[in-house]
C-alpha cells in the first residue's frame, strides 16, 4: 500500500514516480482530489468512479435510541457519513464516536460527544480496536471503577 489518506497515497506517488498513466479507482463520494493533484504535479492520472454509497436516513429505532438516555457508540468510516450523523443527531444524548480518520471526526465536534476517537489507521481492523476501546470506557463511566 501507497498511503492510508489521499495526501499519502499522493506524496507517496510522488516519491515513487511510476511511469503513467495512473488509474485512479474511487467512490463516487471522495475527498482529496487524487487524479487532479497528481496529473497538476506531472503524474498524468485517469479517475474511474468504481462505487456509490447513497446516504440513507436513520430508522425510528435509530432515532429512538439516539434520543434516549443509553449509551450510543457508533463507528463512523466516511466524512460524508459523519456530517449525515452530525445534521441528523444534533441533539442525540450519551455519544461514544469512533471516527476512521481526523476528516470524518471534523463534523463530529459540535455533538458534545462523551469521546470520539480517531482509529490509529483508516482500515476495519482498527475501527474495531476502536469501538472496543468506547466500550471499555463507557463501562468504566457508567460503571465505576470495578467495571471490566
Amino acid at each position: 500500500m501507497v498511503g492510508e489518506s489521499a495526501e499519502a497515497l499522493i506524496a507517496g506517488l510522488l516519491k515513487l514516480r511510476p511511469q503513467g498513466p495512473l488509474l485512479h479507482l474511487r467512490g463516487e463520494s471522495g475527498v482529496g482530489n487524487v487524479a487532479q493533484t497528481l496529473t497538476r504535479l506531472g503524474l498524468t492520472t485517469r479517475e474511474q468512479v468504481v462505487y456509490r454509497q447513497d446516504l440513507l436516513p436513520f430508522t425510528d429505532q435509530a432515532l429512538a435510541a439516539l434520543g434516549g438516555p443509553d449509551t450510543v457508540i457508533a463507528p463512523l468510516f466516511s466524512p460524508r457519513t459523519a456530517r449525515q450523523f452530525a445534521d441528523l443527531a444534533p441533539n442525540a444524548g450519551v455519544l461514544w464516536l469512533a471516527a476512521m480518520s481526523e476528516a470524518v471526526r471534523n463534523p463530529l465536534i459540535s455533538l458534545g460527544a462523551n469521546a470520539i476517537t480517531v482509529a490509529k489507521r483508516p482500515d476495519f481492523d482498527a475501527m474495531v480496536k476502536a469501538v472496543e476501546m468506547l466500550v471499555k470506557q463507557a463501562l468504566r463511566v457508567e460503571g465505576g471503577s470495578d467495571a471490566h
